[in-house]
């Protein structure tokens, strides 16, 4: 029963409600989240993201990266012209 229990929810999940239950630093920030009104689904989704590693800079980069290049690939290749000589 527990294998599809986790296997449904994923390993964020069993990771952020451990460290709101067990944690030394999180209930500390789901406490300050719920008095700024966010709801305690909302505080697990804010977690989970954080623990995906979504909410850092470098992944925000590197998925504008993804969407820059898909874009230049579906743009095609541009025409090239020979340079003039110089006279």
């Amino acid at each position: 029963m527990r294998l599809p229990l986790i296997a449904a929810f994923g390993r964020p999940v069993i990771v952020v409600l451990g460290r709101l239950r067990y944690g030394s630093r999180t209930p500390a920030y789901a406490a300050r989240r719920t008095t700024e009104g966010l709801s305690k689904p909302e505080i697990i989704r804010c977690l989970k993201r954080e623990e995906a590693g979504v909410g850092t800079a470098r992944a925000w980069l590197a998925m504008q990266a993804a969407y820059d290049l898909a874009t230049e690939r579906a743009a095609g290749t541009p025409k090239v012209r020979r340079l003039q000589p110089v006279a």
